[in-house]
This record gives structure tokens, C-alpha cells and sequence, in this order.
């Protein structure tokens, strides 16, 4: 997978976009439907009911557009992130020989994207409240990394942070990191570790069986998601680490699999899953 891209990304649109590229559709063709009948009450009543949701939409479109970030509860950007998350790792077609062979038809670009844009969408947010000294807006980030990986299991997106963070014109934003508070840098140094490819991405590997392991108790339940992985690490170590499918295999649709695939690795660094936050049904996941 080549680090530049030639190509504009696959980033998928927000579920209100989408829900108002719906609802514009519906109101045109109920207008072109009521040109032809005028005098249909049903019709007159549906265009009103069309027109007044499209215009809750667009109000509340301009909102999310003028807001900042720490305006938002880490709660509903976590949830939002594991639900678009949960829906592009559904997309993705877990082919042993696709996947080794980096085929498109594996369908993870967009995965991938995502990824991506998360991260350079997030750095972009920190520089520009440096201007307006946001100070809570790393700590912010921070919580919301935690929140998705102890809560939904989505390491796509709390790695997204953390690249994110680690990004150097991120680290020489003093004010930023100045004002976080030192409970949350240490969180974010204990999380970093999950994106380093140490040892083909142990620690990452340790996190993953830690955070899913119970499932190996359950019995298998197909189309059941139990983790959103960091696909990135998955991709770099198919060659060396071939049953990485079947680990992925296990993350999207709750198949059976040898416990000893899954793991412990021998890594040092332990996750545990704090009794507080308790973890999210993926398949119960909306936006």
C-alpha cells in the first residue's frame, strides 16, 4: 500500500448527509408527483412533512458546521466513529488469497480512508483551536480514544488518535499539550503503544486479545461483530502472520476460532477493560 495517494479518498458520507440527500430526493419526487394530481390531500400533506424535516436537517447541519469539537460529548463523536467504523469493516470481504495478494476487491480502501481522514481531520481541529486556546481539545481527543477502544472496540478509530497525537506539528503545539492535564498524557502514553509495528504490532495484538478473549467462552454467532480492528497492522503483517485472516475473520462476523491464533502475545503491556465503562454490543450500534 503505497503512503501517498493518487487518488481522492473513499470517505463516507455522515449519516444526516445522507439523510438529507434522502429526504431531498423524497420531496422532489412527491413535488413532481403533485404537479400531475394538485388536489391530492395526501400528497399536500406528505410534501409539508417532507419539506419541514428536510429544513431540521439543514438547521441542524449548520449547527454541527459552526461548532467546535469540545462542543460535542466524547460519547456521541466515540459513538458516531464506531458506527461508521462498524459499517465499512461489514463491507470489507475477508479473502484469504484477495488479502494476501492486497486485492481491491477486498473493499478496505474506504476502511483505510477513513482512517486517514480521522486522523488529519483531527489535527486540523487541534491547530486551528491553538488559535482560540481550546486548551481541553487533546484531553478531549484522548477520552474520546479511550471511549473506543474500552467501550466499542473500535481500534480503527482510537488508533486514528493516536496517530493523530503523535503527528510532530501535533507535538509542537505547546499550549495544547500544556493544558492537558497529566492524568490524561499518561493515558495517552499507555495507549500509544498500539500503533508502534514493534515485533509485528505485539502490543497491538496483546490489546486485541485482551479486549476479546471473552468471547472465545461464547458460542460462535455468525454476523455477530466483536471488534472493529486497526487494519493497518493487519495488512503489514499478512505475509509473516498468514492466520491474521482468520483473526480478522473472528473481529467482523464472531466465527470459531483456535484461541491460541487469537493470542496472548508475550507483551509486558496489559489491557483490561474498566468495570466503568462497560463494553458496547457492536450490533447495537446507531447513529
Amino acid at each position: 500500500m503505497s503512503a501517498t495517494l493518487s487518488r481522492l479518498p473513499l470517505i463516507p458520507l455522515s449519516p444526516l448527509v445522507q439523510t438529507s440527500i434522502d429526504s431531498a430526493k423524497y420531496l422532489a419526487a412527491i413535488t413532481q408527483n403533485l404537479s400531475e394530481h394538485p388536489d391530492d390531500t395526501r400528497l399536500q400533506k406528505h410534501l409539508s412533512s417532507t419539506r419541514e424535516k428536510l429544513d431540521q436537517i439543514t438547521k441542524h447541519t449548520q449547527t454541527i458546521q459552526v461548532s467546535f469539537l469540545t462542543q460535542f460529548s466524547t460519547q456521541e463523536i466515540a459513538q458516531e466513529i464506531a458506527y461508521i467504523n462498524s459499517q465499512l469493516f461489514r463491507l470489507v470481504v475477508l479473502d484469504s488469497a484477495w488479502i494476501a495478494n492486497y486485492d481491491k476487491r477486498v473493499n478496505v480502501i474506504p476502511m483505510l480512508d477513513f482512517h486517514r481522514y480521522l486522523s488529519h481531520a483531527f489535527a486540523h481541529e487541534i491547530i486551528c483551536s491553538s488559535s482560540r486556546n481550546d486548551g481541553n481539545i487533546v484531553a478531549h481527543l484522548i477520552q474520546i480514544a479511550t471511549m473506543l477502544l474500552f467501550v466499542y472496540r473500535d481500534f480503527s478509530g482510537c488508533t486514528a488518535i493516536l496517530k493523530c497525537l503523535q503527528m510532530p506539528e501535533i507535538q509542537r503545539i505547546e499550549n495544547a499539550w500544556s493544558q492537558c492535564p497529566p492524568k490524561m498524557i499518561k493515558v495517552f502514553k499507555e495507549l500509544l503503544p498500539l500503533i508502534s509495528p514493534d515485533n509485528q504490532y505485539e502490543v497491538y495484538r496483546q490489546a486485541l486479545w485482551s479486549l476479546t478473549h471473552k468471547f472465545l467462552d461464547m458460542p460462535p454467532m455468525r454476523s455477530r461483530m466483536v471488534a472493529i480492528p486497526f487494519m493497518h497492522a493487519h495488512f503489514q503483517v499478512i505475509q509473516t502472520i498468514p492466520s491474521t485472516v482468520q483473526i480478522l475473520e473472528f473481529c467482523q462476523q464472531f466465527t470459531k476460532i483456535d484461541p491460541s491464533i487469537l493470542g496472548p502475545t508475550t507483551s509486558s503491556v496489559k489491557f483490561t477493560q474498566d468495570p466503568k465503562k462497560p463494553s458496547m454490543d457492536l450490533e447495537q450500534l446507531h447513529t
